[in-house]
């Protein structure tokens, strides 16, 4: 059976001292065993949700899980200024908890989503040589694109769903039955398309809500319109510093925008082909795609911000999973996915934003359909998903801050946050894993592949924002990396590609 642990680590800011809460599945103190160290989604969701990948363990590759600050079993600081929620607090965070557990010179690092996002620019702005692989799953490259992404989702509902909703936004009245029930439609297309939602996934939507300080603060109140303190924000200008073997997961149906939507000078150029590749006696094939001119560097959330501006040294591969580089390519997707819904339930949604109004039964519901179109389409969601959502419900301080009410009305301190111009740090190898219909659509996703020099970007065909649920199927074989190469389809699912990006991609 495999051994799993938890505890407390100090982590101090200032004068204050705070508690980082973390779970550890499967032996760190081995050191022939590289830790996988997982950062959850947001910001102010918790681990829970995550919990899944306690699968890869099974593979002797111990998983490190735990809560950001101001969310689940971590301290919690309601009454902090805005100020206090940035994404250098969140890197400060993971480098203490590093070297707290003795791992800090040997780790794999896997984000989702915001995670993702603070991977990348961790990754590119800390100093290489610790960590050797990256996996940034469902995560954009900056947030001005995510939350392009986002409104190009919303374009995508009917007219009047569109217009309701960013009518509720613009009236600040996102607390309304109507928008509530918009994002309901939403979510349940470009988070998660499971019936229930797993128990999981419910418990870190239901802390986030407990407790939504982070994400109000970082994102702001709002789904298609971010206003925290991560709108600046970006990886894109900085991911050609990633040097580690990236790994980029992404779904058709993700809230980051769908690359095939995208009018881009990248479009410009488009080529794809096979490559051979030996296992052992074994030779394979690989089939890519590549969109754009490679040669041209102009045109190259947690995770991938940890790696681009940290480059830390025991940061060996990156995994960016369902993660922006850019908050405002996020909102952008958003808008077109919300957009795809009746005209009457976006003009809600919007109505109820521009009335300050986020807080209405109705607004709620509609966030919740959003949900659980385009972050998970489980019903009912997994109990773990349940806990994170519900710990944002109980103490929303950070999620209200950072985003604001909703995925697509992102008005927090997050709502200029990127990463994209400092991606070309990365170094690491970078997995991307997204998916077509998530809420971080392929706009937000893009600048993770265009500006890491080694990345896979593996779109998942049957998932949202929540892959590990919808679509968790592992069948371990054999992978390669290359400098660029995207494969849209099933391949391995999200663990096996996953599992083969750990032990089959060399440094």
């Amino acid at each position: 059976m495999i051994q799993e642990s938890t505890g407390f680590a100090d982590f101090k800011v200032g004068d204050e001292t705070f508690k980082t809460w973390y779970r550890i599945v499967g032996d760190i103190a081995n050191k022939n065993l590289r830790p996988l160290v997982i950062l959850h989604g947001g910001p102010g969701l918790t681990h829970n949700y995550m919990l899944p990948h306690r699968k890869i363990a099974e593979e002797s590759v111990p998983v490190v899980f735990f809560d950001q600050l101001g969310s689940g079993r971590s301290s919690h600081y309601r009454d902090a200024p805005k100020s206090f929620w940035t994404p250098e607090l969140f890197m400060d965070q993971l480098d203490n908890l590093l070297s707290h557990l003795k791992i800090s010179e040997n780790f794999d690092l896997l984000g989702h989503s915001w995670g993702g996002f603070l991977a990348a620019y961790y990754a590119a702005n800390r100093p290489t040589g610790g960590h050797r692989h990256l996996i940034l799953a469902n995560a954009p490259a900056s947030i001005q694109l995510l939350e392009q992404g986002l409104n190009l989702h919303l374009d995508q509902f009917p007219k009047e769903f569109a217009k309701m909703m960013r009518k509720h936004e613009e009236d600040n009245t996102t607390s309304s039955p109507e928008y509530s029930k918009g994002m309901a439609q939403f979510i349940a297309k470009h988070l998660c398309s499971l019936l229930p939602w797993p128990q999981d996934l419910q418990d870190s939507f239901r802390a986030n809500g407990e407790d939504p300080t982070v994400s109000s603060s970082m994102m702001g109140p709002y789904q298609f319109k971010i206003v925290g303190t991560l709108r600046p924000y970006t990886t894109i200008n900085h991911l050609n510093r990633i040097k580690v073997p990236t790994l980029v997961i992404h779904s058709q149906q993700d809230e980051i925008l769908n690359i095939r939507r995208l009018k881009t000078p990248l479009m410009s150029q488009e080529r794809s082909g096979k490559i051979d590749f030996k296992v052992g006696p074994n030779t394979y094939q690989t089939w890519y795609k590549i969109y754009g001119d490679l040669k041209n560097a102009d045109h190259r959330m947690l995770a991938g911000q940890y790696a681009a501006t940290r480059s830390p040294p025991g940061l060996k591969r990156l995994v960016i999973a369902n993660s922006p580089a850019s908050m405002k390519l996020t909102e952008e997707g958003t808008i077109n996915l919300l957009n795809r819904f009746p005209d009457g339930f976006v003009k809600m949604i919007r109505k109820h934003e521009a009335d300050g109004t986020c807080e209405s039964a109705e607004y709620q519901a509609a966030t919740l359909q959003f949900y659980q179109k385009h972050i998970c389409t489980l019903h009912p969601w997994p109990e773990e998903l349940n806990t994170s959502f519900g710990a944002v419900a109980k103490n929303p301080t950070v999620y209200q801050t950072m985003i604001g009410p909703s995925e697509f009305n992102v008005i927090g301190t997050l709502k200029n946050w990127s990463i994209v111009d400092i991606l070309y740090n990365i170094t690491n190898p970078t997995l991307l894993i997204s998916s077509a219909e998530d809420e971080i659509q392929e706009c937000a996703v893009l600048p993770f592949f265009t500006q890491i020099p080694k990345v896979k970007w593996v779109e998942l065909q049957n998932s949202t924002h929540l892959a590990m649920f919808e679509e968790p199927e592992r069948q371990v074989g054999s992978a390669v990396i290359i400098p660029i190469v995207l494969i849209i389809g099933p391949s391995h699912r999200y663990f096996g590609e996953i599992l083969n990006f750990l032990k089959n991609v060399d440094m």
